[in-house]
């Protein structure tokens, strides 16, 4: 007897005409996962306020370093011509940066004693109105200038309250 043998099947690869075995696409970067967007977010929320925390510093320090260098130039120009026009421009800056530190209607109206005063007491000093800072009041109305040596002590007195000022109040300084 005789068996039958198995006879190959009718079906081969060829005739199946199967699509061969797709493999998974790999795993991209992009789009980055929700976390990296929010902390990217944040990064340049950050980067925004540091940016305008440096702009605001150095405005600010480029208006303080302007108000210095005028003290300095009207320093040198009392120096040269020691006349009431250069003492009257200090009194001037010193209103302008006055009024850049305290509201207008405390600062603005005031004269004489009490323009100086004021200057003694927002610098917390007694020089305005009883040392060399008397010359900001008394000289638009003598003859003559006072001495050089009481100019330096004026202008010491000054700068003392612009540093002062500078350091009090450094963001109003800074508009």
């Amino acid at each position: 007897m005789t068996q039958a043998q198995p006879t190959a099947p009718d079906n081969t690869f060829e005739q199946l005409q199967l699509a061969d075995i797709h493999l998974p696409n790999t795993a991209t970067d992009w789009p980055p996962a929700y976390g990296w967007w929010i902390l990217l977010a944040c990064g340049m929320g950050l980067l925004v306020i540091l940016l305008r925390y440096q702009i605001k510093r150095r405005k600010r320090h480029s208006q303080q370093k302007k108000i210095q260098t005028q003290l300095s130039q009207l320093e040198q120009q009392l120096k040269q011509d020691q006349s009431v026009e250069t003492l009257a421009k200090i009194n001037t800056l010193l209103k302008r940066i006055a009024l850049q530190c305290y509201p207008q209607k405390k600062v603005a109206s005031l004269s004489g004693q009490q323009w100086l005063a004021f200057l003694d007491q927002s610098s917390q000093s007694k020089h305005f109105t009883q040392g060399h800072g008397l010359l900001l009041a008394v000289t638009p109305y003598q003859a003559k200038m006072p001495e050089q040596k009481n100019l330096k002590g004026l202008m010491t007195v000054v700068h003392h309250w612009v540093n002062t000022m500078i350091k009090i109040h450094p963001e109003a300084l800074g508009k």
